[in-house]
């Protein structure tokens, strides 16, 4: 009987549980949606590649149990942020809120400042 290859799919780290586990969230089509707890594979842990909540990885899984999986590449782009479901509807209440109030955080006169640095330089 041949073996069996695993199943590589993409997810993003949920939560950090200990001795280099992880719930990581699959972002793939066809697997959307599902948790999965992982651990990081052996290279990673010999190279020190630090994981956090948050960060885009691949995961191999096995076609004998698809609740179980490998984290074997940690992404280099962006950090996504992962919200649970209230938080995001309270930012999404919040960010409507300071829209209707309008104004922006002033920035400071970056002219002013030059002005003071050549006074100084005389």
């Amino acid at each position: 009987m041949a073996k069996q290859e695993n199943i590589r799919v993409a997810g993003v780290v949920v939560e950090a549980l200990p001795n280099a586990h992880f719930t990581v969230r699959i972002a793939d089509e066809g697997y959307e949606g599902h948790q999965v707890n992982a651990h990081i594979s052996g290279k990673m842990r010999l190279n020190y590649i630090k994981i956090l909540p948050g960060d885009d990885v691949i995961l191999e899984l096995t076609p004998f149990d698809l609740t179980k999986g490998r984290i074997v590449y940690r992404g280099k782009e962006k950090k996504v942020e992962v919200q649970p479901q209230a938080e995001v509807s309270e930012a999404v209440e919040e960010s409507a809120i300071s829209d209707s109030e309008g104004g922006s955080p002033e920035t400071p006169n970056e002219s002013s400042a030059d002005s003071s640095d050549q006074t100084e330089a005389a």
